[in-house]
């Protein structure tokens, strides 16, 4: 039981780490940055050649990988974030996401596309109240927490930290005082870019499942943002149909027509077909098969069918409903 409640605080820990980088850069320059998820990636792999390369121990390889990120990132939001102020969310979307998806080839293309194993790069455990720990996860969470404090008092007591939260709230004012205001979100995009190469780092270690998680994590983002699906839409899937009752970041939950809960992950919703019956608007068609025994009377059963269709009070009156005669058999 603790074990994996020490587990899911080390997942937690990254992606805190992970998001927190991602909050800064929307909350700064208010651009949906989907590259963020290629520096994160890019400090996965900058571990992996600190470590095999250099032959670095881990601490120095996680703190050369997130040092690493930062000229990557420089570029970035000089010749794509920095085009994007003041323009709409869909452009931003569209300028990052491709910024990922070719940053993702040219990784594939330096370092292949076989997924390059790598358990705990520290290989160590504790004993903490007679059960054994690994180091590494007890450090993840340690570096969490820390960076969550550093930041507060970042924000709190530093004057760039100041400078960036009141330009949070009014930049125009900000720079009416001489402050170079984008220099000063340059500074904190970096910030975190950097935050997102160490969750990189750090991520690499934990193993099975973790890939899976950002996955999800991305694409509830885009979920919320492009809603394609949201609350009480009825929607129809592989693994099941129903409404939809919430859209988190990690898994939309979907309550079925038999009232049970189903918990679908993002990544399927994004990845898959999916059939949004009320997407736009709350019309649509039902085609309802109905069998009858033999020797019944066609014209009688079409009769029945129309007038038990007009009855219902929902019934558009254009198209009328119809009924087909498709086959004899069950």
């Amino acid at each position: 039981m603790i074990t994996t409640l020490v587990y899911g605080f080390t997942i937690g820990g990254i992606l805190y780490i992970l998001s927190i980088g991602l909050s800064l850069t929307f909350g700064s320059m208010r651009i949906v940055n989907f590259a963020h998820a290629l520096v994160y990636t890019t400090g996965a792999y900058f571990l992996v050649v600190a470590l095999r390369t250099l032959g670095l121990g881990f601490l120095p390889a996680a703190a050369v990988a997130t040092v690493a990120v930062l000229p990557i990132a420089a570029v970035i939001e000089r010749f794509v974030i920095r085009r994007l102020y003041g323009e709409s969310l869909d452009y931003a979307i569209i300028a990052t996401y491709a910024v990922l998806l070719i940053g993702v080839d040219l990784i594939k293309w330096v370092f292949g596309a076989t997924p390059i194993p790598l358990s705990d790069p520290i290989g160590r455990d504790v004993g903490l109240f007679g059960i054994s720990f690994p180091l590494y996860r007890l450090l993840i969470i340690a570096l969490a927490i820390s960076i969550h404090g550093a930041l507060y008092l970042f924000f709190k007591r530093t004057i760039v930290g100041k400078i960036v939260v009141a330009g949070l709230e009014d930049k125009d004012a900000v720079r009416s005082l001489g402050i170079d205001v984008d220099r000063t979100f340059a500074i904190t995009f970096a910030l975190g870019s950097g935050l997102a190469g160490l969750g990189g780092a750090l991520a690499i270690g934990i193993g099975f499942g973790t890939q899976n998680l950002l996955k999800n994590f991305i694409s509830g983002i885009i979920l919320l943002i492009e809603r394609p699906i949201k609350a009480g839409d009825w929607v129809e899937l592989s693994s099941g149909t129903g409404y939809v009752k919430q859209v988190n970041v990690r898994s939309t939950e979907i309550e079925t027509f038999d009232r049970a809960a189903l918990i679908v992950p993002n990544s399927e919703l994004i990845s898959g077909p999916v059939t949004n019956w009320t997407h736009d608007n709350l019309n649509g068609r039902l085609i309802v098969p109905v069998g009858v025994a033999y020797g019944t009377d066609p014209r009688k059963v079409e009769k029945i069918l129309i007038e038990i269709a007009k009855a219902h009070r929902m019934l558009l009156r254009y198209p009328a409903p119809f009924v087909l005669f498709r086959r004899f058999g069950a």
